[in-house]
């Protein structure tokens, strides 16, 4: 690896050891793959973290085609097409595992997300099958515990390339994978490291894939569920947060249902962040705009409203807070019942509103 990253560092001149070792990793050390960095960087002057997204984001023939070292192109292709069409000799089905591994972030894929789970034992057998013919041909890497798998990114471009111009079906069977295995209730802390395992390929196929149309929701509705963990895990968490509502704009609009949530999630990670004067104008117009497009007892609409409270209550307007949770206890009494886990939370908070403005004897009324 140093020896690697050293030679991509020579050539462009650059003082970029991290970017240097990232491009490293990222091509296997492929001597060839190398050259290639090195001489595109020189060339271009881009920086090490372009080049590798140059290299996920264009076909082999776009980003090989002026490489100094001649017919990288077909080097890379007649490398391993003899080998992607073996696996599949060996078990039918591997390249069906395959398209789905090259639609995925190359590193650390969960073995769950390219052999699903099924009761149908010999199913099983044709996966467990498939997978291990990509694992004979090096097409995949089984990382040290042996649950995740690596696959070369340029085994990626070949088997993308393959698809022509049109590589939306693995990529939307990639995304329905990981919707299938993502945990139901993210908030959760003890959901947090399947969530880790799975973010990085659910933000690959977003960031490079376009989907069909017919797709859009499900791809929002997944990165709005990604939210909860981002919270509490990833630092840069606001830039996620804007990255996820501005394609949720893109996608469906700014009246979709689902980008009001993409923006309450955005209001919500500004108010992690400490930025609530930022975070409440945010979270006045998803509650403004859910009960003009859902209607006052929608459980989305609910959700908006008890945000919006939270924020004035962070900002100290405990006044409209109280106002807000009051009509709120009452809309998810009548909605949800007495008993219901929402309408119980709507009590404590209204009871902690209380609590700040002085009003003792309320809070302890409404907690009992």
């Amino acid at each position: 690896p140093d020896t690697a990253a050293g030679y991509v560092l020579e050539r462009p001149g650059s003082s970029d050891r991290a970017g240097a070792e990232a491009v490293a990793s990222g091509l296997g050390g492929l001597p060839l793959a190398l050259g290639h960095a090195a001489a595109y960087v020189a060339r271009s002057g881009c920086s090490f973290d372009e080049y590798l997204k140059r290299l996920v984001g264009l076909p082999a023939q776009e980003m090989f085609g002026q490489d100094p070292v001649r017919a990288y192109e077909e080097t890379v292709a007649s490398t391993w097409l003899p080998s992607i069409i073996e696996a599949d000799r060996r078990a039918p089905g591997a390249t069906e595992v395959l398209d789905v591994a090259a639609h995925l972030a190359p590193d650390a894929i969960p073995r769950i997300l390219l052999v699903s789970p099924t009761d149908d034992t010999s199913e099983a057998k044709r996966r467990d099958d498939a997978l291990g013919a990509l694992v004979e041909l090096s097409l995949l890497t089984r990382t040290a515990d042996g649950r995740r798998m690596d696959v070369h990114r340029l085994v990626q471009k070949v088997v993308q390339d393959r698809h022509g111009e049109q590589p939306a079906a693995a990529a939307v069977e990639a995304l329905e994978r990981i919707v299938a295995v993502w945990p139901p209730d993210s908030a959760r802390a003890e959901t947090w490291p399947v969530c880790a395992s799975l973010y990085p390929h659910l933000e690959h196929v977003a960031r490079f894939f376009t989907l069909p149309d017919e797709h859009s929701e499900t791809l929002v509705g997944a990165l709005n569920a990604a939210s909860f963990w981002l919270f509490g895990a990833v630092p840069d968490f606001v830039e996620h947060a804007t990255w996820a509502y501005d394609m949720a704009q893109r996608l469906l609009g700014g009246e979709h249902p689902l980008t009001l949530t993409a923006l309450d999630r955005l209001a919500a990670s500004y108010q992690w962040a400490g930025r609530n004067g930022e975070a409440t104008p945010m979270f006045e117009h998803v509650a403004v705009e859910s009960m003009r497009l859902l209607g006052s007892d929608h459980p989305a609409t609910l959700i908006a409203r008890a945000n919006l409270a939270v924020s004035y209550q962070v900002a100290g307007r405990t006044d409209q807070a109280i106002a807000l949770q009051e009509a709120l206890v009452a809309d998810r009494e009548r909605v949800f019942g007495a008993g219901h886990s929402s309408t119980l939370t709507a009590r404590a908070n209204l009871a902690f509103s209380y609590g700040e403005a002085g009003r003792t004897d309320e809070a302890l009324a409404l907690g009992e």
